[in-house]
């Protein structure tokens, strides 16, 4: 099945939010991190289209800011979450460690995802991998041959684990998953620009073996 692969930047923080598109016109709106204006104006220029979920790869303020806003909109999607992350989405208040900025705790509702569950968009399914480290319930969404890698795995780095909920030795353990993916998938980080496997085995990021 063909899917269109949409990326918005957004915020103070220049995170990469998806809009991941079927040929059924079914969409995933994914870590839709800040400017919901302007995430909602790509989507109404994507015409007739059916959003169906807001697939989030953890719940760091810079990647969950702009959720109710656009689940307002579009209230029929089902947000999705690991349960591992639901404190920052009620209460926490945490730090960035680049740029010293205070992010209030949000409080929505949302769906537990779990390893190896599987979310219908058009004839594919996401598949979730659980990859803790960045956060505790950090996870990837793998589609046919794409990786939405959050805040794990970037292009030639890997996620912070100093932030509340971090731990490095959870991270490594997870880049070793990641590892043993395919070389030819491709990663959509949550930062920068976009990677694959192979070329993360080849940096040294991700383990050879």
């Amino acid at each position: 099945m063909k899917l269109s692969i949409e990326k918005i930047v957004v915020g103070l923080l220049a995170t990469n939010c998806y809009l991941v598109m079927a040929e059924n016109k079914d969409l995933a709106i994914i870590d839709p991190g800040d400017d919901p204006d302007k995430i909602i104006e790509h989507i109404e220029k994507l015409g007739q289209v059916n959003p169906r979920y807001i697939l989030l790869t953890h719940a760091h303020y810079d990647h969950v800011a702009a959720v109710y806003r656009v689940h307002e909109r579009y209230p029929k999607t089902e947000i999705l979450l690991s349960k591992k992350d639901g404190d920052f989405s009620k209460v926490t208040k945490e730090k960035d460690a680049m740029f010293d900025i205070i992010f209030p705790g949000i409080e929505y509702d949302y769906k537990d995802v779990a390893e190896g569950q599987k979310i219908l968009l058009g004839d594919s399914y996401f598949q979730v991998i659980e990859t803790p480290g960045h956060t505790k319930g950090s996870v990837c969404y793998l589609i046919d041959k794409y990786l939405f890698s959050g805040d794990t795995l970037f292009y030639k780095s890997h996620g912070i684990t100093d932030l509340p909920g971090g731990n490095n030795g959870k991270m490594r353990v997870s880049l070793k998953k990641l590892s043993d993916l395919t070389d030819d998938i491709v990663v959509y980080p949550g930062h920068l620009i976009k990677t694959t496997i192979g070329d993360e085995k080849k940096s040294g990021i991700l383990p050879k073996e």
